[in-house]
């Protein structure tokens, strides 16, 4: 690495990780205030809570480096154009366009570092705080789903785990119901589904009207899932790690579940590295200009800025998404896209020069 790439790099990490620190005592601090309200409550009291505040602080530096990261690039960019550095960087022999690409590629490897090194216990740390703070309120936790849709061949089974009973619709070619099971005590072991007691209804459709016979069998079907896949299922998906996230989805496209907010989940944080760069895209027009010097209040006021519209556009994308079903997995992504090519325009624009 250059000395100009490694004095831009370190430059950028220094300066993003000061402000992630700020923005996390910032959010802790409030989020300690919104607690104070319930302390006192059954037996959560003071120590209790700033163990769940600290038990929270991982998750407010996961959801925050994005932020951090966007507000630190611009700050030092904007030292960088106060100094003349960047003129200097110019006549260096070093180009606008080279300098614009590395203002968004070392962003780009610091957030996908982070997100990384984040993922390795901030969901664990956001569920042990939820359990602190649910055992301490006396609430009971429940970790397993109620009621669980599951398809396998051309069967349609309705588990309820609460009951512990079980629906199975026995279909011809996914149209036609041949049998209609219901039964008692279900109960998973070893990947087993054994039932106890069921009724079954047997429909003959070739004869008009349909001939219904019932009788009472014993049954146990062979169904690839676990106790602990059932449980996953209720889980909240901010509290599961990305790999948990992908194995479960992989689960339920094989057995056609509906797992709307995890899908969401992960494209979210996959698509936080390529938000950043449109983040970035969008400031720089705003700081990268030698003509004008650019204050600290001035390109803070700019990040702030382009973080509150970047929520807004994703609370927007969110809500149309849920109109329109087909575009929630893209609605993490747009802004991103949106805001790269509102930078790109702008930078034409002004035709930014050295």
């Amino acid at each position: 690495m250059k000395l100009v790439d490694r004095y831009l790099f370190s430059s950028i990490i220094k300066s993003s990780m000061l402000v992630l620190l700020g923005l996390v005592i910032i959010f802790s601090f409030f989020k300690f205030l919104e607690e104070i309200s319930d302390i006192g409550s059954q037996n959560y009291i003071f120590s209790t809570a700033l163990q769940h505040i600290l038990l929270l602080v991982p998750s407010f530096f996961n959801s925050l480096f994005i932020l951090a990261i966007m507000i630190g690039t611009v700050l030092v960019i904007g030292e960088f154009n106060n100094n003349k550095e960047l003129q200097i960087l110019y006549t260096g022999g070093i180009s606008a366009k080279s300098i614009m690409l590395k203002c968004i590629k070392y962003p780009f490897l610091i957030s996908i570092f982070l997100l990384i090194f984040f993922e390795i216990f901030s969901p664990q740390s956001l569920r042990l705080a939820n359990i602190l703070k649910s055992e301490a309120l006396g609430k009971q936790i429940n970790n397993k789903v109620e009621e669980l849709w599951l398809k396998k061949d051309d069967s349609y089974i309705l588990f309820n785990n609460k009951e512990k009973s079980i629906k199975l619709f026995d279909t011809i070619n996914n149209i036609q119901l041949n049998k209609f099971y219901s039964g008692d005590g279900a109960e998973f072991h070893n990947q087993i589904l054994a039932i106890k007691h069921f009724q079954v209804m047997h429909i003959d459709n070739s004869l008009n009207p349909p001939k219904i016979e019932s009788y009472l069998e014993d049954k146990e079907i062979n169904f690839e899932l676990s106790e602990s896949e059932i449980n996953a299922l209720n889980n909240n998906p901010k509290a599961m790690t990305i790999s948990a996230l992908i194995k479960l989805i992989f689960f339920s496209i094989e057995n056609e579940i509906n797992l709307k907010d995890y899908y969401i989940e992960l494209f979210a944080r996959l698509a936080k590295p390529l938000t950043l760069i449109g983040m970035v895209l969008i400031s720089l027009p705003f700081i990268f200009n030698n003509h004008r010097s650019t204050s600290i209040g001035n390109r803070l006021f700019i990040s702030i800025s382009i973080g509150v519209l970047t929520h807004l556009m994703s609370r927007a994308m969110l809500i149309v998404s849920l109109k329109f079903e087909f575009l929630s997995l893209f609605a993490v992504f747009l802004p991103g896209v949106i805001l790269a090519l509102f930078g790109l325009i702008l930078i034409k624009i002004k035709k930014i020069e050295f």
